[in-house]
């Protein structure tokens, strides 16, 4: 959130896993799929939203 200056207030849960909301499957591809290191910070600063794709 610091990262687009968010001024929104996260509250977390402790209790939930690292990926408790995601189904199972869906951050895993097939083997055509490329991957690469990315850090979450650095990806956020791309300005990158949900359900784009920069080639």
């Amino acid at each position: 959130m610091d990262a687009r200056a968010d001024g929104r207030t996260v509250i977390t849960d402790e209790s939930a896993g690292l990926l408790a909301g995601i189904p199972d499957g869906v951050l895993t591809g097939d083997a055509d799929v490329e991957t690469t290191a990315t850090r979450y910070e650095n990806w956020l600063r791309t300005g990158a939203l949900p359900g784009t794709i920069r080639r």
